[in-house]
This record gives structure tokens, C-alpha cells and sequence, in this order.
């Protein structure tokens, strides 16, 4: 969701926690895992954060075993599809591999894994231990590389 201001998320009856994606003008984009409440919350936006790039081979790769492609951070887990739509990346697509390029990303640490429905599914936070990975810290200014499966 691309909004200033205050705003109402919908989610489904019986949902205890929810990741949004935020994103306002310079400010750097943000995933955030929230406790559904009533109650207003309050969530910062930082200044200006990094360049986050990540790479796999194409979806239909028979080395993905058909695992699903995620991006792990703050404790959310979305499509590497995502964040460059919130963000107006970019998409790179040779037939074998697929890259996202993703500005002004919220610095810390990301993980771009390889997981399969029941794993992803079982996600409940926290860094994410799946056999799959590739992981980094992503620095206000800087740029991240993730590879998965070179």
C-alpha cells in the first residue's frame, strides 16, 4: 500500500499478526510485522535506505525442486515480485534466471530463500532457517547481492 498519513489495513477474522509493506515518497520502504489490534499503531518510516538486489533461477527450474521464491525480513515473508512493484524496481528475466533490482529498501538483515508451501506456511517471524538461503545485511546507502543458487 502506497499511503501519508494514517490508514485502515482489512485483514481476515482471527488473524493475530499481519506484514505490510509501506512505502511514501523518499522515504525508505518498509516490511513491518504487526499485532492485529484495534488500536492505532504507530509505524517510523527512515530516511533514504538501500539497493536490494536478488537473483534465483526462473521459477520453473527443476534445481528449485518446485520450492516457492521468498524474501525474508522483519520477520515477513513476501514474493521477490513484491517489493519492486511498491517500490518501482526492476525485473531482470533470461529465460534461466530472474532478478529484482529494489530501491530504498529499509536497511537490515534479508534472506531470499527457496521454501516449499508447508515451510512458508509455518513461518511465524524471525529469521528464517530454511536449507535454502542466501542472506546479508543491507546498510542505509548500500547495495545487498543475494544469489540464490548460482
Amino acid at each position: 500500500m502506497r499511503h501519508q498519513g494514517r490508514f485502515v489495513a482489512p485483514v481476515l477474522g482471527g488473524t493475530s499478526e499481519t506484514c505490510l509493506a509501506i512505502a511514501s515518497g523518499s522515504f525508505a520502504a518498509r516490511l513491518a510485522r504487526l499485532q492485529v489490534t484495534d488500536d492505532e499503531q504507530v509505524v517510523a518510516l527512515n530516511g533514504p535506505g538501500g539497493m536490494l538486489v536478488v537473483d534465483s533461477p526462473y521459477w520453473t527450474a527443476k534445481r528449485l525442486d518446485e520450492k516457492l521464491l521468498a524474501l525474508f525480513h522483519s520477520g515477513c515473508a513476501v514474493s521477490p515480485g513484491f517489493l519492486p512493484i511498491v517500490r518501482r524496481g526492476s525485473r531482470t528475466d533470461s529465460g534461466t534466471r530472474l532478478s529484482f533490482t529494489i530501491p530504498n529498501v529499509d536497511a537490515g538483515s534479508y534472506s531470499y530463500c527457496a521454501v516449499n508451501r508447508v515451510e512458508l506456511a509455518a513461518y511465524s517471524g524471525g529469521p528464517p532457517n530454511f536449507e535454502t538461503c542466501a542472506s546479508g545485511t543491507l546498510a542505509p546507502g548500500s547495495s545487498l547481492n543475494l544469489t540464490l543458487l548460482p
